[in-house]
């Protein structure tokens, strides 16, 4: 049975639900109006530009030249606004009205649109008159120990039982950040990570989308002998989990143990952190 010495405290979306204010359908319509008009502008832009150059050529305006910078624009803003949803929840409509669309599981950044069977539909949630799910989100290690020094390289000395009081012949993972996390037996780290009967798991905040709900599992084989010691399995992961040797990087097979040292650094999604076997 794995012994979990300390946890971090990811935001679950049922405590987001609490906090959050939902737009209600007016609110959602005059959002998308001004998102409209936004890409409304981009294509009159278009238009105005390409249409400006014709005329510049053949000395009169052409309507066809002018509608196609029109559809380009339109295209371009379009575009520009999907983006912009994906990555930040909103557009300008968003901006201008304090509004940001989350998907309803994970309450992260989505594109609006009709929800599919299997798929997270979305929320239009109005982050002036309640919660921001991504503010409540983005800083999640207050909760993990901080073992002092500077680790933004992740080259100072391995963890030991006298920082902090960690369980010797336990095993640490150290963030760059400083923070570490420290369990016995086996860890899976993921966006929401399903841990086996008698597993650790640990919860990443994903705002960039680069983790997979289970992405790597971190553990010991028990026992002396050949073949006993660290040991990482990347999950199936889209983005993989990479070993860091200086300046290279090298990408775990799937679904293969590969044993470690202690010592490895890893990258996982946006997060580097090292595995230390922690002696007395």
């Amino acid at each position: 049975m794995s012994t979990v010495a300390t946890a971090l405290p990811t935001v679950f979306p049922r405590d987001l639900a609490r906090g959050v204010v939902v737009g209600s359908p007016a609110e959602q319509a005059r959002l998308f109006v001004v998102d409209g008009l936004a890409i409304l502008v981009f294509g009159a832009t278009a238009a105005g530009l390409v249409g400006w150059a014709a005329r510049a050529v053949t000395h009169h305006w052409s309507v066809p030249w002018l509608v196609i910078g029109a559809v380009v624009g339109v295209a371009i803003g379009f575009g520009v606004a999907v983006q912009a949803y994906r990555r930040h929840g909103r557009f300008v409509g968003g901006y201008a009205l304090g509004f940001r669309c989350v998907d309803d599981t994970q309450f992260l950044p989505t594109v609006p649109t009709r929800k599919a069977p299997g798929r997270a539909g979305f929320v239009a949630v109005n982050v002036r008159r309640g919660l921001d799910p991504l503010a409540a989100i983005a800083p999640p290690w207050h909760g993990l120990t901080v073992v002092g020094g500077n680790y933004s390289d992740l080259t100072t000395p391995p963890v030991t039982t006298a920082r902090r009081g960690v369980p010797a012949g336990s095993i640490a993972l150290v963030f760059d950040s400083g923070q570490v996390h420290w369990f016995s037996g086996v860890c899976i780290l993921g966006r929401s990570p399903v841990a086996l009967s008698g597993e650790d798991a640990l919860s990443l905040p994903d705002l960039s989308r680069t983790l997979s709900a289970s992405h790597v599992r971190i553990g010991e084989t028990p026992g002396a002998g050949e073949g006993s010691g660290l040991w990482v399995v990347d999950q199936g992961s889209p983005s993989g989990t990479w070993v860091e040797t200086g300046t290279q990087y090298t990408r775990l097979p799937a679904a293969t143990r590969v044993s470690i040292a202690s010592g490895t650094v890893l990258k996982v999604g946006n997060y580097r952190l090292r595995v230390d076997k922690v002696e007395s």
